[in-house]
């Protein structure tokens, strides 16, 4: 199970995605639904009937290159959104980036980018904690050695006996 945390980003990755379909809807289908009513119902009866047939076929080739217009600008806002969902779920599933090194757009570059920044943090982060054990393994060695030399300071080597130092620091 995911952790709240990663259930939240999922969640508004997919809250995302909805959002997106509803723009597209209301910036495409709405606005040119108006536009053909607005030509079909004010401007072609206002025509003369000479020139009818070819303000028809005009009307016609701008609502067709509008409503293709449209449908680009919607499947560029569909691929943002899919990759705003693709890296919500990637933040939720806490895994590198797979499948967007082969992209070519900014979306597949910054993730590359994204990905090569992660493995180095990564390395390094490995090699700190390495370094920390290396220093804490040193830090008690050299505990220890100065344990050794106070009692070395303090007693006869041969005898193994508190010296006159130790009794006048004692003393002190």
């Amino acid at each position: 199970m995911m952790p709240p945390n990663n259930r939240v980003a999922a969640f508004e990755g997919h809250h995302i995605k909805s959002k997106m379909f509803l723009a597209l809807t209301l910036t495409s289908i709405i606005p040119l639904l108006i536009l053909t009513y607005i030509l079909h119902i004010h401007v072609v009866p206002l025509l003369d009937a000479s020139m009818h047939w070819m303000l028809i076929g005009s009307l016609q080739g701008l609502l067709l290159s509008t409503a293709l217009l449209m449908a680009g600008g919607s499947y560029i806002i569909w691929d943002v959104a899919a990759a705003v969902v693709r890296t919500a779920q990637l933040v939720a599933n806490a895994s590198k980036a797979t499948g967007v090194e082969g992209r070519c757009d900014e979306i597949g570059v910054l993730m590359a980018s994204f990905s090569r920044m992660l493995g180095t943090i990564e390395d390094q982060a490995a090699q700190i904690n390495t370094f920390a054990a290396q220093l804490d393994s040193a830090y008690k060695d050299l505990e220890a050695t100065h344990s050794r030399l106070k009692d070395l300071s303090f007693k006869d080597e041969v005898t193994d006996l508190y010296n006159r130092r130790f009794f006048f620091i004692r003393l002190a």
